[in-house]
C-alpha cells in the first residue's frame, strides 16, 4: 500500500502547470535499485493505543516470518533479494511489562542463537521452527544477499597491523580474566557453603554452662554471618574495653546489649577471620550475675540521684514518661509500689518512646504543655538515650512551641468562637428552640390539653442538642423521619402512651403474637410542642412535612391520633397506631428486663480509696461480695431470684482477709443448694440474708461494713450518718 498509486480526481484533482489546469492524475512512490541498504529493518506494530480504555495494549496477533524477501514484489525489475539475520522478541502479554530476546545470525558458522540477559544459547532447531508464526516478534532484522556481478568496495579502509596485533592481545587477556573469573566464582561459592555449615553449627550448638565463653562485639559477629571477609582480607581491628567494663572490672549490664556471648570454638574462629582478635573481647570470667546485679543497682542510684538535681538542665523530656520510669526504678531498686501503679507504668515505658507524648505531627513541640514537661541534665539525658528509644529531643535553649500547631490552634480558636456566636444567635432569634435545649427529653409536665404535641426521633434530638452543647461537634443534617413498622403504621412506646392515660392492654392477647416472629423495630421517639417543631423546620429541613402528633382531650382520654399539617394544622388519624406492634414493643421489654437476653448490668467496683466503673470485671466469682438494695446477695441467690432487673446497679467489692466472719459465712457456705453448681461462692444463690454489721448510706445506698456511729462517713460519697 505504500507503493500504491493514488488517483487523484474529483476535487482532489492535480493542477498541470502546462495545460493550466487541474487534470484527473496518478501519483505514486517509486523505489530505485541503487538505494536499496545493505541492511533491511523492518519494525512491526506490536503496540498500540486504546482509544477505549486510554491505554496501550499489545497485538498478539502472529505474523508469518519469511527468511528471505525478494524485491522483484516491489521493483519488477530488480534481482535483489534479504535474508533474515536478526529478530527482536517481546514475551509478554501487555504494553507495560515483559522480557525482551533476540535471535541472532552468525554467518561464519550459519547458525542461529538466542540472546537472553547475559545467557546466549545456540538455537538447535531448525528457523523454520520459529519463523513460521510469531506472536512476539516485533523487529526483523534482513540482510542484502550478495550477487556474483555485485563488486567489492575497493575503498574499504584496513586495519594497521599494528592495531591487530593490539586487539589479539586484548582478547588474550579477556581470556585471562574470563577463566580467573570463572575459578574465583568457584571457590566463592565453596567458601560461602563452608561459611554457612560453620554458622549452622556455631549457632544451632547451645552453649548450656559452658566453663569458658567470649563477650564480642556484635558488629563482628554480624560481619562474619554476612560472610564480609569472604573474598578479601579484613583489617586488623582494635579496641579498648573500658566503655563495656564497669568500675569493679565486669561487664556493665547496660553495655551488655551491644555485645554478644559466644563459645570458645567460634571465638578461635573469629580470630582466625580476623588476625589480631575481635575488636572487643570479654571472658567468661569478666562476667559475674552478683556484680551485674550490683552495678545495676548502682547504676539507678546514680541516674535517680541525677534526676532529683536542679543544676544543669538542658533536655526537656514528658513529665509522664519520667515518672512511670521513677516508678519502675523505686520497683527495681525493692521499694514497694503499688502493684497497679507498677503495670502501668512499665506499660508505658514498652509501647512509648521518649517525648512521644509531646512531639506534634510537625515533629516539633506540642503547645500549651507546661504542666506536662520538665527538664533533665545531660547526663541523665544520655543515660536514657542509650537505654530507651527515643522520638523527638527538645534542648532546653532552643526548644520552642511548635508555630504551625499554634498557627491551627489560632485558627481553630477562631472557628469555635464564630460557632458559639452563632449557635448564640440561633438560641436567641428562636426562643421555642431555646426553651427545648433546656428541657430535658423525658420531661412531659409541658404538655398541655387541645395542643397539639408532636413526635419526633429522640435519636436525631439528642444530636442536635450535643451539638448544642459543643460546637466542635458536627451540625445535626436534616431531620430523619420516624420509622414505620411493616404495616405502615407507628408503634408508639408505652412510656408516651401511660402519660396520656392511654396504657397497653395486656388481658387479651393477639393470636398473632406467636414466638418466633420478626422482632419489632424499637421506634425511639421524643415529644415537641407544635411551635418548636415549626423552628426546627425553618432551621433544619424535615423529611417529612406531616410529622406524628397526638393532642390531649380531657372529655376523651386518650386523646386523638393524627399529624400535623403546614396548612390544615392538626388532621385526626385514629388508625395510624399499630396496636399489634405497640403489643411486641412491650413484651420485648417486660423480656428484657425479666431474662436480660444479654442486657449489660452496671457494675461498680469498690477499693480502700476510690472506685470506678469497669467494662470486665476481674475478680474471681469466689471472691466476689455483691450488694444491691443495701442488701449483701449469699451464694444462694441469683440474679433473676434477687429481682435485679436491667440496667440496675450492683456493687462488687472483692473478698479479703479484713472481712467480717459474718458475711464469710453468708458467701462461703457450702451443701445445702446444688441447682446452681456455677454460681456457688460467686454470692448467686437462693437466699436473702443481710450483714447486721453493715449501714446502708441513704445519698448512694453503699453498704459500708464500717461501725455505724454518728461520725461514721460513707466510703463512697463521704455523706454522713
Amino acid at each position: 500500500s505504500y507503493l500504491a498509486p493514488e488517483v487523484l480526481d474529483g476535487d482532489n484533482q492535480y493542477y498541470c502547470d502546462t495545460c493550466q489546469a487541474k487534470q484527473n492524475a496518478t501519483r505514486h512512490i517509486e523505489i530505485e535499485e541503487s538505494t536499496l541498504p545493505p541492511t533491511l529493518m523492518l519494525h512491526l506494530m506490536r503496540f498500540v493505543y486504546d482509544v477505549k480504555t486510554c491505554t496501550k495494549k499489545k497485538v498478539q496477533d502472529a505474523v508469518e516470518i519469511p527468511a528471505e524477501i525478494c524485491m522483484r514484489d516491489l521493483l519488477p525489475s530488480s534481482k535483489v533479494s534479504y535474508r533474515l539475520v536478526g529478530m527482536l522478541n517481546h514475551r509478554g502479554t501487555t504494553a507495560s511489562a515483559g522480557h525482551y530476546t533476540a535471535h541472532i545470525f552468525e554467518p561464519s558458522t550459519a547458525a542461529w542463537y538466542l540472546f537472553d540477559d547475559t545467557q546466549v544459547d545456540p538455537v538447535r532447531r531448525p528457523p523454520a521452527s520459529f519463523l513460521a508464526a510469531s506472536k512476539e516478534a516485533y523487529m526483523l532484522i534482513y540482510s542484502r544477499v550478495p550477487r556474483a556481478q555485485d563488486k567489492p568496495k575497493t575503498d574499504a579502509a584496513m586495519p594497521s597491523p599494528v592495531r591487530v596485533a593490539e586487539v589479539q592481545a586484548a582478547n588474550a587477556a579477556l581470556q585471562q580474566n574470563v577463566t580467573a573469573y570463572a575459578a574465583r566464582v568457584v571457590d566463592l561459592t565453596e567458601a560461602i557453603a563452608v561459611r554457612k555449615a560453620k554458622y549452622e553449627y556455631h549457632m544451632e550448638t547451645p552453649l548450656g554452662n559452658a566453663a569458658k565463653f567470649y563477650w564480642i562485639d556484635a558488629s563482628v559477629l554480624k560481619a562474619w554471618v554476612l560472610g564480609d571477609d569472604i573474598g578479601h582480607s579484613v583489617a586488623a581491628t582494635t579496641s579498648e574495653t573500658t566503655e563495656y567494663v564497669c568500675p569493679h572490672n565486669k561487664l556493665r549490664p547496660d553495655k551488655s546489649r551491644q555485645l554478644k556471648r559466644v563459645s570458645e570454638q567460634l571465638y578461635r574462629e573469629l580470630c582466625s577471620v580476623v588476625h589480631a582478635g575481635p575488636s572487643v573481647v570479654l571472658s567468661s570470667e569478666n562476667y559475674c550475675a552478683s556484680i551485674v546485679s550490683q552495678c545495676t543497682h548502682d547504676r539507678l542510684k546514680r541516674n535517680l540521684a541525677l534526676l532529683a538535681k536542679d543544676s544543669d538542665d538542658q533536655f526537656v523530656i514528658s513529665r509522664k514518661w519520667i515518672s512511670c520510669w521513677k516508678v519502675c526504678v523505686h520497683h527495681a531498686l525493692g521499694l514497694k509500689q503499688p502493684p497497679s501503679k507498677v503495670l502501668e507504668a512499665q506499660d508505658w515505658l514498652a509501647s512509648t518512646a521518649i517525648n512521644e507524648d509531646l512531639q506534634c505531627d510537625h515533629g516539633n513541640l506540642q503547645p500549651k504543655l507546661k504542666k506536662q514537661v520538665r527538664s533533665i541534665s545531660a547526663a541523665l539525658w544520655a543515660e536514657l538515650a542509650a537505654e530507651y528509644s527515643v522520638s523527638a529531643v527538645f534542648p532546653t535553649q532552643s526548644t520552642v512551641e511548635c508555630p504551625d500547631c499554634v498557627a491551627d490552634a489560632s485558627t481553630q480558636q477562631v472557628a469555635h468562637t464564630h460557632a458559639k456566636n452563632e449557635r448564640n444567635q440561633l438560641l436567641s432569634d428562636y426562643p421555642a428552640l431555646f426553651r427545648l435545649y433546656k428541657r430535658p427529653l423525658d420531661r412531659v409536665d409541658w404538655v398541655a390539653a387541645n395542643e397539639p404535641v408532636v413526635l419526633m426521633s429522640s435519636a436525631w434530638l439528642h444530636e442536635w442538642k450535643q451539638y448544642i452543647d459543643d460546637v466542635a461537634e458536627d451540625a445535626p443534617s436534616e431531620i430523619s423521619s420516624l420509622a414505620r413498622c411493616d404495616h405502615g403504621k407507628y408503634a408508639v412506646p408505652s412510656w408516651i402512651l401511660e402519660q396520656m392515660g392511654d396504657p397497653i392492654r395486656r388481658l387479651q392477647w393477639p393470636d398473632q403474637l406467636q414466638h418466633g416472629d420478626d422482632e419489632v423495630k424499637k421506634m425511639d421517639m421524643a415529644m415537641v410542642s407544635a411551635d418548636e417543631w415549626a423552628d426546627l423546620c425553618l432551621v433544619y429541613k424535615a423529611a417529612s412535612s406531616a410529622p406524628l402528633s397526638f393532642v390531649m382531650t380531657e372529655s376523651q382520654g386518650g386523646g386523638q391520633w393524627g399529624v400535623l399539617d403546614d396548612k390544615h394544622g392538626f388532621v385526626n388519624q385514629p388508625d395510624i397506631r399499630c396496636q399489634l406492634c405497640e403489643l411486641k414493643l412491650e413484651t420485648a421489654k417486660v423480656a428484657l428486663s425479666v431474662d436480660f437476653q444479654n442486657q449489660p448490668v452496671t457494675v461498680v467496683v469498690l477499693r480502700e480509696e476510690e472506685h470506678r466503673i469497669l467494662e470486665q470485671c476481674e475478680t474471681a466469682p469466689s471472691h466476689q461480695l455483691l450488694y444491691f438494695g443495701g442488701t449483701l446477695l449469699d451464694n444462694a441467690t441469683s440474679l433473676k431470684h434477687a429481682g435485679i432487673q436491667a440496667h440496675d446497679v450492683v456493687y462488687l467489692k472483692a473478698l479479703t482477709d479484713e472481712t467480717p466472719s459474718e458475711v464469710l459465712d453468708l458467701v462461703t457456705h457450702d451443701g445445702e443448694d446444688d441447682s446452681q453448681v456455677g454460681f456457688r461462692h460467686s454470692a448467686m444463690s437462693r437466699r436473702g440474708d443481710t450483714a447486721t454489721s453493715s449501714w446502708v448510706c441513704d445519698a448512694c445506698t453503699f453498704v459500708n461494713e464500717s461501725p455505724l456511729h454518728r461520725l461514721a462517713v460513707c466510703e463512697i460519697c463521704h455523706s454522713g450518718v
